[in-house]
């Protein structure tokens, strides 16, 4: 496997940079890319390569033939992911495929609506609360900017351009099975569309912050293109769960330095309200209940299995209301009545109790957000190196909600049996500390305001 330390992306970055400038006539000193986007996507691409030893869950989507493969920005990597999970899809009820439709729908109107006045708008601002970093419907947010001014399908690899490439990788020092990896690999954005997204009107925008994710550049090239003319400061946002948990994973150190500040749900030196999740209105709770498992148990059905029988457990307990909701991406060889692929936030927000495997899921945070009642299993390792972090840990564990997984069943089981009125008044008692460090932090559009007074 090709090493892929920091320092080694870092050094391998600069020589792609430079086949860049040779091949399509840059000057010398000239910014190619934005954020650390490519180090993300170099780290990306050598777990999928057919010779990776990483365990990652992303590491299952081999590239073995890469010479019909086009991608149009630094994101279409995930591609094989994303469509893997859009097939998955198809194994959610038909109450919950009816809900995402409708959802999808609301959100194209909102798209439609935002996109009519969008220019005017950003020629009048001097800030940019990008949709990746603020993920809840605002009238103030930004959305995919590359997906209103270009059509991905339209244009095509340049193969004259893609060989000149190729021989300046080679002479850069990249490595040759890399560099033909490249040569098929890297995006248009980058390449073949360069000039036509770094010349675009809407790059040339004089933007002093602009608030994003790290995925949002990787899926938005105008987007990356406007920090790259406009050099605004760049604050990039958590948009997932265990951010502040696992400083040793490589994605996140990626992530953080690729920005000038990094705010967090409250894990990290800098925190911010949770952006992703709706954060009110929520619908009636019912008596359904949820164990919710992580990707990770894609590769691990046996102790998928185990919460399986917990759940058959509650059942006989309390009767058939407790359900095992599998990653929408796994496979189980389970013939169980109670297992399901993925669940809605409706479900998610209804639930009398939801039960996580994994302090590191971002479900967590959409539940904090209800401040309604949620176990986590402490099975997970977690390493911390900041004291929100060690906080936010400490307030799950003295809060009786990360639980050993030995006294999960226990824990679940004591809180079923409590009446719902009694049962939720009762959660927010135990857990307000732990709400208050979460969700006391600044709204990110008051942040941002904050930054231009």
């Amino acid at each position: 496997m090709i090493d892929h330390s920091l320092l080694d992306l870092k050094a391998l970055s600069e020589k792609i940079a430079r086949a860049v400038r040779l091949s399509i006539g840059l000057e010398s000193d000239e910014e190619v890319f934005s954020g650390n986007e490519e180090l993300l996507f170099l780290d990306a691409l050598f777990k999928r390569m057919p010779n990776s030893s990483s365990k990652a869950p992303q590491a299952m989507f081999k590239i073995e033939e890469t010479k019909d493969i086009t991608y149009f920005s630094f994101f279409d990597i995930w591609n094989d992911e994303v469509i893997f999970r859009g097939n998955a899809k198809k194994k959610k009820s038909p109450q919950s495929r009816l809900i995402s439709f409708a959802a999808s729908i609301l959100n194209r109107f909102r798209r439609i609506r935002s996109i009519l006045f969008l220019e005017r708008s950003l020629l009048k601002s001097s800030s940019i609360i990008h949709i990746y970093s603020h993920l809840r419907n605002e009238k103030f947010i930004v959305p995919n900017l590359t997906q209103i001014f270009f059509k991905a399908s339209s244009y095509e690899k340049d193969q004259d351009l893609r060989k000149q490439f190729y021989l300046n990788l080679v002479n850069e020092g990249v490595d040759q099975e890399l560099s033909k990896y490249l040569l098929s690999l890297f995006p248009l954005s980058h390449l073949e569309l360069f000039h036509e997204f770094r010349n675009h009107r809407i790059a040339g925008l004089k933007i002093k912050i602009v608030t994003t994710t790290i995925f949002g550049i990787l899926e938005d090239p105008l987007m990356s293109f406007l920090i790259r003319n406009a050099s605004p400061k760049l604050i990039y946002v958590q948009h997932g769960g265990g951010y502040g948990l696992n400083y040793k994973r490589l994605m996140y150190e990626i992530e953080e330095l690729g920005s000038d500040e990094m705010y967090y749900w409250g894990t990290g030196q800098k925190n911010v309200f949770p952006t992703r999740f709706k954060s009110n209105g929520f619908r009636r709770m019912n008596s359904r209940s949820f164990i919710i498992l992580s990707e990770r148990k894609n590769s691990n059905p046996t102790r998928a299995n185990e919460y399986i029988d917990i759940a058959e457990n509650m059942n006989d307990l309390f009767g058939k209301k407790t359900r095992v909701v599998a990653y929408p991406s796994a496979n189980f060889n389970s013939e169980s009545d109670i297992l399901q692929y993925g669940i809605s936030y409706p479900e998610h927000e209804r639930a009398k109790l939801t039960v996580y495997d994994s302090i590191r899921q971002s479900l967590v945070y959409a539940r904090i957000l209800t401040r309604r009642p949620f176990l986590i299993s402490d099975e997970m390792p977690i390493h911390i190196n900041n004291y929100n972090a060690e906080k936010f840990v400490g307030l799950l564990r003295s809060s009786g909600l990360l639980v050993p997984r030995e006294e999960l069943f226990d824990r679940i089981s004591f809180w079923l049996s409590k009446p719902i009125d009694l049962f939720e008044s009762e959660f927010k008692n135990q857990a307000n500390d732990l709400f208050n460090h979460v969700l006391n932090q600044k709204k990110l559009n008051d942040l941002v305001d904050d930054y231009l007074q």
